[in-house]
């Protein structure tokens, strides 16, 4: 005979993430519900990545999940959950605030909304998976509020003292796949970042391969490396193609000069082959723009 449980304190952890909350879980139906409502102080990612199949491996070089989306996989319960936690640990910026609907009915996912906040802003995310038939369909709106460049930039060598810019963004995406790598690879779409006007201070050097100050030096070499004080306006755009993400277009207008880019991301593959190329407003005998090519992957771009 199925029966229904409910336990109104949950206290515990898993991995390294504590969750407290209540629960009910009924087995009186065709399929199982699970409804919940949980919080944590502080979320792992770790656990998280574990938890939606993330790669960890280094090496393998890869940042999207490989989850599976079968309709065995998502349709063996049904499931409402609110989650909620104050902090976000194992990330470079330490986002906090992080609130998540989900619910689950029959084969269709949705997470809406999810939003953390994060270096200032916030992203807010709505993600929609069909998996009643295989492969699975996949649409994704993810949204980034104006925020500090300074701040989320700051590991790539933007210093947040002196950086008044700021860069707003979004990112829609549909595709089909048995798992979310996949249906990401052969997704159609569009990825763009805006950055209005605004005062920008490139910090010394560091070690990340993808570093501002040695972007700056590459590109702009006439004797001494050049930091941009002002920016006028940036569009950072790609449409999206069968995973194919091209460059429609990259132009970021500064005081001194104009940066264009040309080339792809493959979602696919999850590799960059993108080509930096400045312009100078002004006169220069000695000014020579050097083009910058930036490959390597997502997950470790150089």
């Amino acid at each position: 005979m199925r029966q229904g449980w409910h336990f109104s304190h949950i206290e515990g952890r898993i991995g390294r993430t504590d969750l407290a909350g209540r629960l009910t879980l009924d087995q009186r139906r065709a399929r199982p519900l699970m409804v919940a409502t949980l919080t944590s102080r502080q979320l792992d990612m770790a656990d998280a990545r574990r938890l939606f199949s993330v790669q960890e491996d280094a090496a393998a070089a890869r940042l999207l999940p490989d989850a599976p989306l079968s309709p065995d996989a998502l349709g063996r319960f049904d499931a409402v959950v609110d989650y909620r936690a104050e902090q976000v640990a194992g990330t470079a910026h330490a986002p906090a605030h992080l609130t998540m609907k989900l619910a689950l009915l029959r084969g269709l996912l949705q997470i809406s909304p999810a939003s953390v906040d994060l270096a200032g802003g916030f992203v807010s995310t709505d993600l929609f998976i069909d998996a009643r038939r295989g492969p699975a369909l996949v649409r994704a709106d993810i949204r980034l509020s104006p925020t500090p460049m300074g701040n989320l930039l700051r590991d790539w060598g933007i210093a947040p003292a002196g950086t008044s810019a700021m860069v707003r963004g979004r990112l829609q995406l549909a595709g089909r796949g048995e798992n979310l790598r996949e249906a990401i690879g052969n997704a159609d779409g569009r990825m763009a970042l805006i950055i209005p006007a605004g005062a920008l201070r490139v910090a010394q050097a560091s070690a990340s391969s993808l570093d501002m100050a040695v972007l700056g030096d590459a590109i702009f070499r006439d004797g001494a490396p050049v930091q941009p004080s002002g920016i006028n306006c940036g569009l950072v755009a790609f449409t999206v193609r069968n995973g194919l993400a091209s460059a429609d277009p990259i132009l970021i207008d500064t005081a001194g000069n104009v940066l264009t880019a040309t080339g792809e991301l493959d979602l696919r593959d999850e590799r960059l082959d993108l080509r930096l190329q400045a312009e100078g407003k002004g006169f220069g005998f000695f000014a020579r723009p050097i083009p910058v090519r930036i490959g390597g992957t997502l997950a470790a771009p150089m």
